[in-house]
C-alpha cells in the first residue's frame, strides 16, 4: 500500500528505496523483487557518458554552449575551463586574477564571458585564450551582471542606482543609462530578451 501511494504521488525513487529496504530485510520476498524489476524496467536511468571533469577547487558555475558541444566551468582557482561534452577532454583554460564566479557562452562564435570575484569581467575568444574585451568595473564586486536569455546583451551596474545595457556582439554600451531612485539589487530579462525588470 505504501509503495502504491508513493508511486501514485510521483515519488518513484522513494518507492524504489522502500522496496529495496524491504528486500534487504527479506531477500526471499518474491513480490517485492518482481515490483522492483517492474519499476526499474519502466524507468530511464541516466549514466555518465564521460569521466568526471576534475578541478583543483570548487566549481561555482557552468554553462553549456548553444550548440550543445561544450561546457564551460568557473572555478575558485582563478580558471574558467572549456570542456568537450562528448569526450570530457579539456580544450582550453582561461586564467583570471581571482576566483571565477561566472562563465557563460555568449553571442558570437566561440566567445565566453567570465566574471571574477574581484569585479573584473572579460569576453574571451576561448579557442585562442585571447581576451577581446574587458568591461568597466562596477561599484559592487559581487554583482557580476546579468545576461539576456538569447545571450546577446548584458546589464551591468554603473553605480548603486544606475545600470547600462551592453551589446555583446558589437561590445558597445547602449546610449541610455538607466537611473533609479534607490539601490539596484537585481535585474531580470523577459524570456524573449526584449524587456528588463
Amino acid at each position: 500500500q505504501k509503495i502504491d501511494e508513493l508511486t501514485a504521488s510521483g515519488k518513484r525513487p522513494d518507492a524504489l528505496a522502500y522496496l529495496s529496504r524491504s528486500l534487504r530485510q527479506n531477500s526471499n520476498d518474491s513480490v517485492a523483487a518482481v515490483r522492483v524489476i517492474s519499476m526499474m524496467s519502466s524507468c530511464n536511468f541516466g549514466f555518465p557518458v564521460v569521466p568526471p571533469l576534475e578541478h583543483n577547487s570548487a566549481v561555482n558555475r557552468m554553462d553549456i554552449s548553444p550548440d550543445g558541444q561544450f561546457v564551460v566551468t568557473a572555478a575558485n582557482d582563478g580558471l574558467a575551463r572549456v570542456w568537450d561534452i562528448g569526450s570530457g577532454k579539456l580544450h582550453q583554460t582561461l586564467p583570471a586574477a581571482s576566483g571565477v564566479s561566472h562563465a557563460i557562452f555568449v553571442t558570437g562564435k566561440d566567445r565566453v564571458l567570465t566574471s571574477c570575484q574581484d569585479g573584473t569581467s572579460k569576453i574571451w575568444e576561448w579557442r585562442d585564450a585571447k581576451v577581446v574585451f574587458e568591461f568597466p568595473k562596477g561599484p559592487d564586486d559581487s554583482f557580476g551582471g546579468v545576461i539576456s536569455p538569447d545571450r546577446s546583451h548584458r546589464v551591468i551596474l554603473t553605480s548603486d542606482t544606475s545600470i547600462q545595457l551592453w551589446d555583446l556582439l558589437a561590445l558597445t554600451p547602449s546610449e541610455t543609462q538607466f537611473s533609479f531612485p534607490a539601490r539596484v539589487r537585481w535585474i531580470g530579462f523577459s524570456p524573449d530578451s526584449k524587456r528588463m525588470a
